[in-house]
């Protein structure tokens, strides 16, 4: 249930520092509230190869009539589709419980659960799946909470045993109140 990625320089468990900085930049436009077209990426270098590689061409990434989105249900590659089931359904474990993301880790990549994936692309993927859920999620490191950024999904991918996750529960009341916190305190913050 591998899914092929037309990527050699990021379809690695160790990838060059380069490619480690454009991938960065392709999960920071991913991470971003609202999506640019190609993630606001430009030109033809490592981080427009693989937007267009992993996002494009799969069908995570799209432009609709109401602007880009990303896509992480209904994908024509049932591989791949199944990769973002088993991140989706280990999430809908961690449900006010915080899991260690070393399962999820392993999941994604030993052979014993069919999928084999390379570590290289995995922080892309999850930033697919956190992009509509960033409200929600809380990562952890030794009990202490950490901001969702690229680096944070790098780093968590290098040791993924040291982060927990979990899901806050917020229901439209919740993020009702919120946004009118921002909105009052806006010239503030």
């Amino acid at each position: 249930k591998t899914p092929i990625i037309n990527n050699e320089m990021i379809n690695k468990d160790v990838i060059q520092k380069a490619i480690v900085s454009a991938r960065n930049k392709v999960v920071e436009g991913l991470l971003e509230s609202h999506l640019q077209p190609m993630l606001g990426l430009t030109g033809n270098g490592p981080d427009v190869s693989l937007a267009r590689a992993l996002l494009v061409t799969s069908g995570i990434l799209e432009e609709t009539e109401k602007g880009i989105r990303v896509c992480t249900h209904g994908l024509a590659d049932q591989n791949l589709q199944y990769v973002f089931d088993t991140i989706f359904d280990f999430l809908r474990q961690v449900n006010y419980e915080k899991q260690n993301l070393g399962e999820l880790y392993d999941q994604l990549t030993l052979p014993a659960y069919r999928i084999g994936l390379k570590k290289g692309v995995i922080p892309i993927f999850l930033a697919a799946v956190l992009h509509d859920l960033k409200s929600q999620v809380l990562i952890e490191k030794s009990d202490r909470e950490v901001e969702l950024s690229a680096d944070l999904l790098s780093d968590l991918n290098e040791n993924p045993t040291a982060y927990t996750i979990s899901l806050e529960n917020w229901d439209i009341e919740k993020q009702n109140y919120i946004a009118d916190l921002e909105e009052l305190y806006a010239e503030f913050v």
